[in-house]
């Protein structure tokens, strides 16, 4: 995941007053020398700047972090302090040298925490956001800077920028990382690792890991490298140096300029090496190479979701990105329409709900953008956009312009109707007839849609007695009637049944998902055991459900429309779906597990069965990454079964029973 950072960085500047915010001719250098010691939280700054265009410095650090000296170009001086940091007079405008001496204790890592600081050290190793006031901040977009940092053994120190020279003793190792232009200040990443490295053509790959996960260092390496060749391939040349894979005491997985900050845990998992590892390879040019307008919407995570996640699965076949597809489609139908919005709207992965616009929502109108334009202009706008805002800030508009000039098409309508509104069409089909004349058959039917209309290239497959022919019809409207003449006796016509669109999902379509209550606005929740008390189930359910639910506790469950979610063992579950009208249950005989099932007024039930305070605490810590599941089961704290339940065929799809036949909607 690209964080959102630059924003943070714009707030930043915004709020400084016109004199401390004044540009400089050139970018502020900082030459940073650093001494950490993660085990005693020890922490020493130098930071010599060089400034120039101004007459005072404004400088923010944290308050943990005090202030021991200023000197202007070799002479000490005193600053004026303010209640928000210290202002630095200076001399006049021409290039200043201001060097700052910090001293401090890092905060350490509460213990128990899940959720990463913006600073942290300890026995574990240390992390010092770019944005913590570790170093000052001075408030400008860009910088260059030269970062000295020295480390006790057996710890190492990794940041941004490019590796320019390391030493290494018994007693400690240091390292040296410069950057000529960068719009992130540099962040610290420090722990007990040992080091593997190769490289894949002039650029240099390595994992800082620690000892005990230091085997999977050459696969990820091997990994990496890949994604890197092909990524350079399909948009230009990976645009750093060096490239860093680092493991983090807490469960994280981030992107940062040319390096991956992912948690120890999920190091071993499959998936970290495959989708997850693309997707934060990606942001190197997505995100970290060409940085987003934040004040037009992020578009940077839709696209990385499209090239990487959905590039990876288009590379296993056409049935596993059509499953990816839908599953975006089906996080989407349990989105309530209170917390849709436009795409240019999001902005960051705040909560589940931004997921499934920013990232589902954005990676489909991709994979339609390239349906559109065809394969070719997409591929050209996509090297067109990279090559023109490279390093720059660019939005929504920026890349209608690339596929625009390389489509040689004007596609306002497609970007007003995607990006700048919410929501999503609602098609339904009418009328559906097939009659023979004279030696060629004529099959006709009517496709509806509710407001606001969209324009819409429908995917429409025609099978008939010599086999399947794929269409693509133009719909725009309410109503529209479609035609197709064929020389051989159709028998079935669907309508998406790749899901190449994205739209509402139609009953049959959609069976029921674990989001359909975890995404949900308010929930009540129902503790039908004594083995569970009320305070307990409570409080692990804020870890089931998205950020801001409302949710209260019914003691006495009454079928409503509101989701539920209800704690049990399993004989009390199965009663309680027995009395509620829910049929749908997993496999018995597991030590948990967690399913879903709608009432018969159609209210989500998510029901989790435990037999224990222990299984209820390690079942809650997992089961938000199984949203697109209908059901989930547990042995030993971790899922070995999951699945969606079987739909039924689409609503979208209609028999055509011979000539002169007509068919109402199923």
């Amino acid at each position: 995941m690209f964080r959102a950072a630059f924003l943070v960085l714009i707030l930043g500047v915004l709020s400084l007053s016109p004199a401390d915010a004044s540009g400089p001719a050139a970018p502020t250098h900082h030459a940073l020398v650093v001494q950490l010691d993660p085990a005693t939280r020890s922490l020493k700054v130098t930071d010599e700047i060089t400034v120039e265009g101004r007459t005072r410095l404004f400088l923010r650090f944290a308050d943990w972090m005090v202030l021991e000296e200023i000197s202007l170009n070799g002479k000490p001086i005193d600053g004026v302090t303010r209640a928000d940091g210290v202002v630095v007079p200076l001399a006049n405008a021409d290039a200043q040298t201001v060097t700052i001496r910090l001293r401090g204790e890092v905060p350490g890592l509460e213990q128990g925490s899940r959720n990463l600081p913006d600073a942290f050290a300890g026995p574990e190793g240390a992390f010092l956001s770019g944005y913590a006031g570790w170093f000052p901040y001075v408030g400008d977009k860009v910088i260059s800077y030269r970062l000295d940092i020295s480390v006790p053994a057996p710890f190492r120190a990794v940041s941004f920028g490019s590796l320019r020279e390391e030493t290494s003793s018994e007693n400690g190792n240091t390292a040296i990382f410069e950057q000529a232009l960068s719009l992130e200040p540099p962040s610290l990443f420090v722990g007990p690792y040992e080091v593997g490295e190769s490289h894949v053509g002039s650029t240099r790959l390595r994992t800082y890991f620690p000892e005990r996960l230091a085997d999977y260092s050459d696969q990820y390496l091997d990994t990496a490298g890949k994604y890197l060749a092909d990524f350079g391939t399909e948009i230009g040349a990976y645009p750093f140096e060096d490239f860093h894979i680092i493991s983090s005491p807490l469960p994280v997985g981030l992107g940062y300029p040319n390096l991956t900050y992912i948690g120890e845990m999920i190091v071993p998992l499959p998936f970290m090496q495959g989708q997850s590892l693309a997707h934060e390879i990606l942001h190197n040019w997505w995100g970290n190479g060409v940085q987003v307008d934040y004040g037009s919407g992020n578009w940077a995570e839709g696209l990385t979701t499209y090239m990487a996640d959905y590039g990876l699965a288009r590379e296993k076949g056409a049935d596993a990105a059509r499953q990816m597809r839908l599953g975006w489609l089906r996080d989407y139908a349990a989105l309530p329409t209170k917390r849709d919005q436009a795409v240019n709207r999001f902005i960051s992965k705040r909560h589940q709900a931004a997921q499934v616009i920013g990232y589902n929502k954005t990676a489909h109108i991709f994979h339609m953008l390239e349906g559109e334009i065809g394969a070719s202009a997409f591929s050209e706008g996509i090297r067109r956009f990279w090559t023109e805002h490279q390093f720059k800030i660019a939005g929504w508009s920026d890349l209608q312009n690339a596929f625009e000039a390389t489509s040689g098409r004007d596609l306002a309508w497609f970007f007003d109707q995607w990006i700048s509104q919410p929501g999503a069409p609602s098609i339904a089909v009418a009328d559906v007839t097939t009659a023979r004349e004279d030696d060629t058959y004529l099959t006709s039917l009517t496709v509806k849609q509710s407001e606001p209309t969209y324009r819409l290239r429908l995917p429409v497959d025609l099978e008939t007695t010599a086999g399947v022919a794929r269409h693509h019809a133009e719909i725009d409207g309410p109503s529209t009637t479609l035609r197709f003449e064929t020389n051989d006796q159709p028998t079935r016509i669907s309508l998406d049944p790749d899901f190449d669109l994205f739209r509402h999902l139609l009953p049959g379509e959609s069976p029921p998902i674990l989001r359909d209550v975890t995404l949900a606005a308010a929930v009540d929740v129902v503790v039908l055991d004594s083995i569970l008390s009320a305070d307990a189930a409570m409080s692990v359910v804020p870890r089931m459900v998205d950020r801001g639910a409302k949710l209260r506790l019914a003691k006495n469950y009454q079928a409503n429309d509101r989701p539920a979610l209800v704690f049990g063992t399993r004989e009390s579950l199965e009663r309680f779906a027995a009395t509620h009208g829910l049929e749908r249950l997993p496999a018995p005989n597991t030590e948990a597990a967690a399913w879903v099932d709608k009432t018969p007024s159609g209210a989500p039930v998510l029901l989790i069965s435990v037999n224990s305070p222990e299984g209820l605490q390690a079942v809650s810590r997992t089961l938000r990454h199984y949203g697109r599941q209908s059901f989930v089961t547990f042995a030993d704290g971790r899922a070995v079964d999951r699945g969606i339940w079987p739909s039924g065929e689409s609503p979208l799809t209609f028999p055509l029973a011979g000539t002169g036949s007509s068919d109402s909607p199923q």
